[in-house]
């Protein structure tokens, strides 16, 4: 006891130093080997804090638009401390004057008293047209904003808040489109501070489930007891050792839950609280709680095995936290049961629960069992799940974690539908590199079909000067390359790189589009960006997903095969049972790969969480008779406490739909049909395989005394 409450007041101690982080960035792995790189782009040329905005007409663009737009863009908070024009289709700014900025107006000089329309403008003056337009039609406006402030989630809300309050006073159909990391963070943060929602539905659907079920109200504590200080050693030895929560590890409580119920199920189930007459249930379970709580710490145990250090860190801390809810379980709550023997309060409540009712009237489950040529044909679906191991549609970008109708995913259709390009990778180049093997690089690169345009130094200044007028010129070019808007293409240490638009955004063909572009380059450059490291930790996140199943599936199967051949069963049926275990996790991968749902960050979960329980209900199953005689009777008397469990699990995990991320919402619909398929299979399958089939429809109901 005074264990226990030492390592508790040490996690309380370590919760203070606990952090949430919103980063996008952050959802990368330091030992990508693109990481350092990545990095480079967010620090020393900016990227963390650059924004790009489109503004968006169905229609073509009138001169009384552009005259409202370059009133907001001149007058407005575009120019204001926060926000730093880089690049603009109204000006050119050039930092050599004493105010920082010289004007060049490529259209606007009067700007409601232009002549000619823009359609006029554009078709005689075709080298204007991508500097102006940046896309492919006369619909689209693209500012590239550099945001300068700490809170750069709070600066990008207002800006968007902003504009969109102007474009809709302006009544003229006019509509804002945003990308950057600071876009993302901003939702990330969103969608993290939904998960205190997630977790508070799941609460209370615990609390239903435990008083329906249980009808005690001393069950409730002792589920407290069980669960929440599992939670706070968790969460109190991250904040000790400085592991921020981010979107994996926020799931940490709900995964806890999910583990601490089954155990807490089948203890509970029909316990008497007077005297010492619980200790009975207790000792019943142990065995069998200590091997499912075993199945568990293997599942996300496994986890541990990968490089990728965030999923690694959360098999950790899902593997200490079931084998921490396993001590609390059966070490310290029968200690507290101990201490209080003869308390009043658990006199008073802790008369026999109705839990477990002592006649089981007939059912469809206890009457009828399964065909042992049907069990042995769903068995397949185990061999057929290592296959579509390799066969699944990945998608680790933060874009994945949002549904078809986010603001993130419609900014980013609006992008590739007008402007034709989705996402963006950069080349950076060595110092010593001359400007024409820049030049040479970039157009063998500009010939991939994937490639829907690129940005870069030489060809920035090349339209800058185009757009002011040649009394101006001399020696601009070289006071340009150190200007605001050039410093997208050169850092503080002189290294230079070229910004590349693609037109896709599926890992797989940028991985390939890398593999070609670095041959390219040689030793004189390299790729680099967000979208290399995420296509990079993309790769990781499967070999890792392919390694913990193989090693978890294995453990798991060894460990049921073990113990259904000491209690004296044929080799085969032990073989055969084993294998069912893994019937559930196999079938929902091969849903997976057959229906190429988008697998990311969150739904790996769904493959280690449900392995994590896979043959629980087995163990209960076969530990619950005597040795070499298991009996119709010892596997109906767990079915209800079995089906309790399966139940309160899909339900929790229906309570993920409450989430703003669409892919936790996916993770606890597929979870519900892989607990729910695991219960089934679980008893029908075993009663199959373990019992002789000799029962008849008409058997008589089962009473147990």
């Amino acid at each position: 006891m005074s264990c226990f409450a030492l390592l508790i007041l040490t996690s309380l101690y370590g919760l203070q130093f606990l952090k949430v982080n919103y980063s996008t960035f952050e959802l990368l792995d330091r030992s990508l080997l693109s990481y350092e790189s990545a990095r480079t782009l967010r620090d020393e040329f900016g990227d963390k804090n650059i924004l790009t905005l489109q503004i968006r007409k169905e229609e073509a663009f009138t001169q009384q638009d552009l005259c409202e737009l370059y009133e907001i863009y001149e007058a407005d908070f575009l120019l204001s401390k926060e926000a730093e024009v880089l690049s603009s289709p109204f000006d050119w700014r050039q930092g050599t004057m004493t105010d920082g900025r010289i004007w060049f107006p490529l259209v606007l000089s009067k700007p409601c008293q232009i002549e000619k329309s823009l359609k006029q403008i554009l078709s005689e003056n075709p080298a204007s047209y991508q500097s102006f337009y940046f896309g492919a039609d006369q619909r689209s406006l693209v500012f590239i904003l550099r945001i300068h402030g700490k809170d750069i989630v709070e600066i990008q809300e207002r800006l968007e808040m902003q504009i969109r309050t102007k474009l809709e006073a302006s009544k003229s159909g006019l509509k804002s489109f945003w990308l950057g990391e600071p876009v993302y963070e901003r939702h990330m943060k969103a969608g993290n501070e939904s998960m205190g929602l997630v977790n508070f539905v799941a609460v209370i659907v615990i609390i239903f489930f435990l008083f329906f079920f249980f009808h005690s109200k001393i069950i409730f504590g002792m589920f407290l007891m069980a669960v929440l200080p599992a939670i706070v050693v968790i969460h109190g030895l991250m904040g000790i050792l400085g592991h921020d929560l981010n979107l994996l590890s926020l799931g940490v409580f709900l995964m806890l839950l999910v583990a601490v119920i089954e155990d807490f199920s089948f203890v509970f189930s029909g316990i008497d609280f007077r005297g010492l007459k619980w200790r009975k249930n207790f000792r019943q379970c142990l065995w069998p709680g200590f091997l499912t709580s075993l199945t568990t710490v293997l599942g996300f145990g496994s986890l541990v095995l990968t490089d990728v250090q965030m999923v690694r860190r959360f098999g950790f801390y899902m593997a200490l936290g079931a084998i921490l809810e396993w001590a609390l379980l059966f070490i310290f709550i029968p200690s507290v049961l101990h201490l209080l023997k003869n308390h009043p309060f658990l006199l008073r409540y802790g008369a026999r629960s109705s839990a477990q009712p002592r006649e089981l009237k007939p059912s469809f489950f206890s009457q009828r069992m399964l065909s042992r040529k049907f069990v042995l044909l769903g068995l397949v679906l185990v061999p057929l799940g290592f296959v579509a191991l390799f066969h699944l549609n990945l998608n680790t970008t933060p874009s994945g974690l949002f549904s078809k109708q986010h603001p993130i995913n419609l900014s980013r259709a609006e992008f590739l539908k007008n402007l034709n390009y989705d996402v963006d990778l950069s080349l950076l180049f060595s110092r010593s590199v001359s400007s024409e093997r820049v030049a040479q690089v970039l157009e063998q690169i500009r010939a991939n079909e994937i490639v829907s345009r690129i940005e870069s130094l030489d060809g920035h200044i090349a339209d800058a000067l185009q757009k002011i007028p040649e009394e101006f010129r001399n020696g601009l070019d070289t006071d340009m390359k150190y200007s605001a808007g050039a410093q997208r293409f050169r850092s503080t240490k002189l290294q230079e790189r070229a910004v590349i638009h693609l037109k896709v955004s599926d890992l797989q063909r940028i991985q390939s589009f890398i593999r070609g572009a670095e041959k390219t380059c040689g030793n004189d450059c390299e790729v680099v960006g967000a979208m290399a490291s995420f296509a990079e930790l993309g790769m990781g996140v499967l070999k890792a997903l392919q390694e913990s199943l193989f090693v978890g599936s294995l453990l798991v199967f060894l460990t049921l095969f073990f113990v259904s051949r000491s209690r004296g069963f044929p080799l085969g049926s032990c073989f055969l049972v084993s294998a069912t275990a893994l019937v559930a996790p196999m079938a929902i991968l091969c849903l997976f790969a057959f229906f190429q749902v988008e697998m990311n960050l969150v739904n790996c979960l769904c493959f280690s969480g449900l392995l994590g329980i896979a043959g629980d209900n087995i163990f209960q199953y076969v530990l619950s008779g005597r040795r070499h005689n298991l009996t119709d009777l010892d596997i109906v008397r767990k079915w209800k406490p079995s089906l309790f469990v399966g139940l309160t699990m899909c339900f929790l995990c229906l309570s993920f739909v409450v989430s703003a991320f669409v892919a936790v919402r996916s993770l606890g619909i597929w979870l519900c049909g892989g607990f729910a398929l695991g219960l089934l299979t679980d008893y029908f399958f075993t009663r199959a395989l373990l019992l002789p089939q000799t029962r008849a429809k008409g058997s008589t109901p089962l009473r147990l005394t």
